[in-house]
């Protein structure tokens, strides 16, 4: 198990809609993880892109307050210390803050997931060289139509193109990497149609036992990390099936164009098909 003083970090990445928090909250549901809801930590709270440079955004106070509101009992901790003129100290303090939350509960691996945090992974990685990153990708028909309908639920609402633009930006890190040991890739698809044997692989590189009640009490494991405003995550609580509705054709135009250009999918899943770590053991 890669750690640090103990603790495992284990974050959970990928575009948004993916089936990030169906990943989540099967790895919750095993006795020896804890997780929280989605934080938005690195994304809304730095501002910079890949290796950077960063910066410490003002938002950052707020993240903090809701993520604190949300996860931490009263008994509180200390707050992270925000040092708006030193990123890399301040996402440190943001993860020790995350290892005091999880030894709080009893725990030895926390889970963050924001799905966002994929473009912020070099900032992560400074703070948490023994960071392990899970990839959650999924079929563009299947993104890039929820995105566009939760965007307007989340009152920013994006346009087709964006959609596919945001998927394809996301999938492009994902790939650069695929050879990297503290990243594993979990393709929406496999999980739900073989969800116990893709539970396993995952826990298995986390170095957990396996526990069997992971896959069935995901719902219940959900509802701990699910915000009551979240209502488009709600499809969480209930069993798991392939929700991808759309075919590739039924795409806009304009969003069809882009992901067809880029089909980073087929290359990555056809990547993992034939790296033996990626097989069932």
């Amino acid at each position: 198990m890669d750690q640090q003083g103990g603790m495992q970090r284990v974050f959970i990445v990928g575009c948004p809609r993916s089936g990030t928090t169906l990943v989540q909250s099967i790895i919750t549901a095993h006795s020896k993880v804890t997780s929280f809801t989605e934080s938005h930590f690195f994304y809304k709270g730095f501002r910079g892109w890949g290796s950077g440079p960063y910066f410490v955004r003002e938002r950052l106070h707020d993240l903090l307050d809701e993520f604190i509101e949300a996860n931490v009992p009263s008994a509180g901790l200390p707050v992270p210390e925000i040092k708006r003129s030193d990123p890399s100290a301040t996402a440190l303090s943001i993860v020790n803050f995350l290892d005091d939350c999880a030894s709080l509960r009893g725990a030895a691996t926390w889970v963050e997931k924001t799905p966002n945090h994929v473009f912020r992974i070099p900032l992560i990685e400074r703070a948490a060289p023994d960071a392990r990153f899970i990839h959650v990708v999924r079929r563009p028909e299947g993104v890039v139509p929820s995105l566009y309908a939760a965007s307007h639920a989340w009152g920013r609402a994006k346009t087709w193109a964006e959609c596919a633009v945001h998927w394809v930006l996301a999938l492009r890190t994902t790939l650069g990497r695929l050879s990297d040991p503290r990243h594993i890739v979990v393709p929406y698809e496999w999980l739900v149609e073989r969800p116990e044997e893709e539970a396993m692989r995952i826990f298995r590189w986390l170095g957990l036992p396996w526990e069997a009640n992971v896959v069935s009490d995901h719902a219940s494991s959900a509802r701990l990390v699910v915000c009551s405003k979240e209502n488009w995550k709600t499809a969480n609580f209930q069993r798991i099936e392939n929700k991808n509705v759309m075919k590739l054709s039924d795409l806009p135009l304009s969003a069809s164009l882009i992901v067809r250009c880029f089909d980073a999918y087929t290359s990555i899943v056809e990547t993992l098909a034939e790296d033996n770590k990626y097989r069932a053991a």
